[in-house]
């Protein structure tokens, strides 16, 4: 439990989804609705975002989450064994792991988009920053759930890190 949802990782044969993953997937259990609505508003918004560049629209896909009553979300979680931005930044540290080209081509593709500016309207100073922080998260920093998934879309976010400060900050409308 991360204070937002406790995480339950089901194997495909009981997936409440209708295209199941064969590798299974998380139902999220949040405590309040409150905090589901938040979360999912987060996310819904971070793609909006992502997506406002256009050529990021090409690079990065967004797993859907499935809302599946007021507490529970559900989400196919992908290749458990597909390689990470995590994993590059291990390779980097100590050598193991390497990419292929391909890797290292949508690596760099994935690089530029994001360093690209967005085309979106914030609400709020609070909301703009939250955003700001999600994409360097999400995308910058390594992280294992934006998984290589080559085709159509080279690299796929699953589970977005979303904290609960984002979510306690994303109702404060400070005016930009």
């Amino acid at each position: 439990m991360n204070g937002i949802f406790t995480q339950y990782l089901l194997p495909s044969e009981i997936s409440p989804l209708e295209e199941k993953d064969i590798c299974g997937s998380w139902l999220l259990e949040f405590s309040s609705e409150k905090l589901i609505t938040s979360w999912l508003s987060i996310y819904e918004t971070l793609i909006r975002v992502v997506h406002s560049n256009m050529e990021s629209q090409k690079v990065i896909n967004f797993e859907t989450v499935h809302k599946l009553d007021t507490l529970f979300l559900c989400q196919n979680i992908g290749f458990n064994e597909a390689y990470t931005t995590t994993h590059y930044a291990e390779f980097l540290a100590d050598g193991f792991c390497p990419p292929n080209e391909w890797i290292i081509q949508d690596l760099n593709e994935l690089n530029k988009v994001v360093m690209k500016p967005y085309q979106f309207q914030f609400l709020s100073n609070n909301q703009q920053q939250i955003m700001l922080n999600l994409i360097e998260k999400n995308f910058i920093d390594p992280n294992d759930e934006l998984k290589w998934t080559d085709e159509p879309f080279p690299w796929t976010l699953y589970l977005p890190s979303i904290s609960l400060e984002d979510i306690n900050n994303w109702g404060k409308m400070k005016r930009s």
